[in-house]
């Protein structure tokens, strides 16, 4: 496959008109390249990336889609911890994990991670543990609701609900390339307790008409965290080539990722009513060796051609390979009312292998019929992905005690640890979908038809599933424009993700392969650009599909003393379901000539519908807040000091069947940019504090009764230094 992408690379460099450049904008991969305005304050663009349809103003499109620019990056995330710090800021999002193990966030109350992740508009190159770095991402395109099935398709194991459920949400993040401006920067990075990074950026534009260009990315990050046992190493490499010519606009990204995370382990799980007091979050509860570790490679390729002034034709194509282990304390860690660890938790080793490898190739066409302007899309993609593991678990149970307040405990034979049982082949997925999109304009409004023809092919996993699902995917939107400042709109959307296959055989119908999970997504909104600050207030309805067992007979069986008594049997059908519903306040941009505001509310009712026998019907779905919002400040002080501010809440939260509530919290981050110079050398100072206030807090996983425990206070120090 690497062999394959440096042919198709060199054939689309030398493609007609790559000798010569027009004054282009840098480009972003898949898209058309077009005006990268931001919004004032500088944490959000101005246009959006509307999938396969390119690049589009926020006022033109049916969803909620917000585009993070690279200084929000630097402002409110660390190359120490997850990337879903920056992610927060979107009110849709909110952080299921503070370990820097995991990725794990939800979107309108259903869990994602890094699996769901497009790289320059390339899905599956990533997983829930690995996740592009920080300082590679140039921006990321959050989009929500309708526009997730714009895009084709993505591998969905190890995905929302162990792939069974389809992502409400879309993130694209785009690698840096280079400027019209020469980079050259050196950044060292220090977060508490121990871990310093250093990072270097170079970029550059080559030829008569700037028309190459090359960015290269590196970091080197080691040491200690804030938590004990817990530390993190990573080793970067990133090559960014880009080529705009006349007829012609080519991407090409190549980088190897090191990355080792000790200790950190915190999952938990609780099956009582009544839920213990939160612990110091300070407490570790890992064994010494405790360790996740992983190396890949990536590469992206995208490619487009102009075949006329209104046509053009693209590529996108990506690979990634990686292998890697862990030992844990297997995923998580149950414990009950007294906050004592039960005998159900064991140790774990596995060691893994994937491969992912994605084709997309389509037309694009500007065009009129009449009145009516059109931007068509006819796309068709495939992926592969394949994964080798084997889990190994202590064979005995109960060797870990101990509880939440006096720590963890490791009894007599607990070691030796499980030893690696190999990584045979688990599992293959295939996809493949044709898409059609086309947006068109008519006088004051914006009308999106979207349809998508989806099939998957899945064949192996823990229980040997195998089966093959085709469904088709209508995506519809609506925008009026009664001013130049005001959008209402209106999408309706199905999104799916692959089916499985009954391998219980207490059903009836074991071996039953059941369809692909629904989910239809629809949404009304308001959108306000003010011209200095954008405001969008959205309704949503998310339906979830989720499996249900339905009462078939009663039969007569012998009890635990030799008793016939009746036992009623079930069929497991994909005929349950999860309803998100709510209403959504997003606001970015700058409030007045110093004072930038980005943030807003999620008000949210998660029940569940057509449950076993109706038993749970009307009640809540796990792991999700009735309300929670995010509000980050960043004040002006002067022209080389910044004051930065973000105040977090998230409402309690239901984690099990028996009542046990995850009690509301709120947090506080404080920080401050610097711009000054060292003798005639440009240096960029940044500090920031998360957690403030050192809040011990637990945090809710969307759809799911596991849950994570919060990070102690941390400290990040950085200096960029520029040549």
């Amino acid at each position: 496959m690497k062999n394959y992408l440096w042919l198709v690379v060199a054939a689309a460099l030398a493609a007609p008109g790559a000798a010569s450049a027009v004054d282009l904008q840098t480009l972003d991969p898949v898209f058309v390249t077009a005006e990268r305005d931001v919004q004032a304050g500088g944490y959000v663009y101005e246009n959006s990336r509307v999938g396969l349809l390119g690049t589009a103003d926020v006022m033109d499109v049916p969803f909620t889609q917000v585009s993070v620019t690279e200084k929000a990056i630097n402002d409110y995330a660390t190359p120490a911890l997850p990337l879903q710090q920056v992610l927060v800021n979107i009110p849709a999002v909110r952080s299921s994990s503070s370990s820097p193990m995991y990725s794990d966030f939800s979107v309108r109350g259903v869990n994602m991670n890094g699996t769901h992740m497009y790289f320059n508009g390339v899905p599956s190159l990533f997983s829930q543990f690995r996740t592009a770095p920080n300082h590679m991402i140039e921006r990321l395109d959050m989009a929500v609701g309708a526009a997730t099935v714009l895009n084709g398709t993505q591998a969905s194991s190890n995905g929302t609900n162990s792939g069974r459920s389809a992502a409400p949400g879309m993130v694209n993040a785009i690698s840096k390339r280079a400027t019209d401006t020469p980079v050259r920067s050196l950044t060292l990075n220090y977060t508490s307790k121990k871990n310093i990074g250093t990072y270097l950026d170079i970029g550059e534009r080559f030829g008569d008409h700037n028309e190459w260009g090359a960015r290269l990315t590196a970091g080197w990050l080691d040491g200690k965290l804030a938590l004990d046992y817990s530390g993190k190493t990573e080793k970067t490499i990133g090559l960014n080539i880009d080529h705009r010519g006349v007829n012609s606009r080519t991407n090409f990204f190549a980088g190897h990722i090191d990355l080792r995370v000790d200790g950190s382990q915190r999952w938990f799980t609780f099956d009582g009513k009544v839920m213990p007091k939160v612990p110091d979050h300070s407490m570790a509860y890992d064994f010494p060796e405790e360790t996740k570790w992983a190396h890949w490679w990536v590469t992206t390729l995208n490619h487009e051609q102009d075949l006329s002034t209104d046509w053009t034709a693209f590529l996108n194509t990506g690979a990634a390979t990686w292998s890697g282990y862990k030992y844990n304390n297997g995923a998580n860690l149950n414990f009950d009312e007294k906050g004592d660890f039960t005998s159900k938790n064991k140790s774990n080793f596995q060691e893994e292998k994937s491969t992912n490898n994605y084709v997309q190739v389509g037309v694009r066409g500007d065009f009129k019929t009449g009145d009516i302007e059109h931007k068509l899309v006819i796309a068709y993609d495939k992926s592969y992905m394949a994964y080798w593991n084997k889990a190994n678990y202590s064979p005995t149970a109960g060797l870990i005690g101990g509880n939440l307040y006096k720590g963890i405990i490791f009894k007599e034979g607990y070691y030796p640890l499980p030893a690696s049982q190999g990584r045979p082949l688990n599992y293959k997925e295939y996809n493949d979908s044709l898409v059609i999109n086309d947006m068109m304009r008519i006088g004051d409004f914006d009308v999106l038809l979207g349809w998508s023809h989806r099939k998957a092919d899945y064949r192996g996993g823990t229980n040997k599933e195998k089966f093959k699902t085709t469904d088709n995917l209508p995506a519809y939107g609506l925008v009026y424009h009664p001013t130049e400042q005001l959008s209402i709109y209106g999408s309706y959307a199905k999104n799916i993700s692959r089916g499985r296959q009954v391998t219980n055989s207490k059903y009836d119908n074991v071996g039953e392969v059941l369809p692909p999970v629904k989910q239809t997504i629809k949404e009304v909104g308001v959108k306000y650009d003010a011209g200095n600050w954008l405001a969008t207030l959205a309704y949503f309805s998310t339906n979830d599909g989720n499996t249900v067992d339905v009462y078939t007979r009663t039969v007569k069986e012998a009890d635990k003393e030799g008793k016939l008594v009746d036992v009623k049997k079930y069929n497991q059908k994909q005929d349950g379901e999860n309803e998100f519903k709510g209403f959504e306040f997003t606001v970015n941009g700058k409030v007045s000539n110093r004072l930038t505001v980005t943030g807003g509310f999620l008000k949210m009712d998660a029940e569940r519908k057509r449950t076993k026998d109706g038993a749970r019907d009307g009640w809540y779905v796990h792991g999700v807040a009735d309300f929670s919002a995010v509000l980050g400040l960043t004040y002006e002080a002067s022209d080389n000091v910044d004051i930065i501010g973000r105040l977090m809440y998230n409402g309690s939260t239901k984690i099990n069947d028996n009542g046990g509530t995850l009690p509301s919290y709120t947090t506080v981050d404080l920080g401050a940019n610097w711009r000054t110079t060292v003798g005639e050398q440009p240096v960029e100072v940044h500090a920031m504090v998360y957690n403030l206030f050192d809040k011990s807090y637990w945090m809710g996983r969307g759809g799911s009764t596991t849950f994570g425990l919060s990070w102690p206070r941390t400290f990040v120090v950085s200096a960029k230094f520029n040549f």
